[in-house]
């Protein structure tokens, strides 16, 4: 029965918003949207509200970051349709230098996801009401999850029980490795 419905719900999207779609499948028992970066608040737009589809929950959101390649990061929106009991995985491609399009006027727990995304990656939402830190230090520098972030980090933090206050210090580590040079692939 949910396949029979999943199958039903491509064809809709294939006949309604082919513009929108690079490809569809279904993989893992969900549907998989790949999509441009600039095709995603319209395409979100029209699966939150049609009344044939109502993805009305956002998941989560997901990134990949696949270093050796030139838009590095896959970004995975996962929507779920209470009324069909179907789930929509929306995936697009963007590196660090291009910006997305929030999505929180669509749902309002992208909020978060979005300022994770952030401060984990580094990726840039416009249009985001409140884009700053959410899991790090405002003084961090740099985006831990990233592939070509360091493991050592390059400051140290500690409680100094001499003069009873937190204490930020450079990491002094002689590593021939620590910075990375990676080839990209297109």
């Amino acid at each position: 029965m949910l396949e029979l419905i999943q199958k039903k719900i491509i064809i809709f999207l294939k006949l309604i918003l082919k513009k929108y779609i690079r490809n569809i499948l279904i993989k893992n028992l969900d549907i998989q949207i790949n999509t441009n970066r600039e095709y995603l608040f319209p395409l979100l737009l029209f699966l939150n509200k049609h009344y044939n589809i109502k993805c009305k929950q956002l998941l989560d959101i997901i990134v990949v970051d696949k270093i050796n390649k030139l838009n590095r990061f896959s970004i995975h929106y996962n929507l779920l349709s209470l009324s069909y009991n179907t789930r929509i995985r929306i995936k697009i491609q963007t590196s660090e230098l291009l910006k997305v399009n929030s999505i929180c006027q669509l749902f309002s727990s992208a909020n978060w996801y979005e300022r994770e995304v952030w401060d984990m990656f580094g990726i840039l939402f416009i249009n985001h009401p409140d884009l700053r830190r959410l899991l790090t230090d405002y003084n961090f520098t740099g985006h831990p999850l990233k592939k070509d972030f360091p493991l050592s980090g390059f400051f140290e933090i500690f409680y100094n029980s001499i003069e009873k206050c937190i204490k930020y210090e450079k990491v002094e580590l002689s590593q021939e490795y620590r910075f990375f040079t990676f080839k990209q692939i297109k």
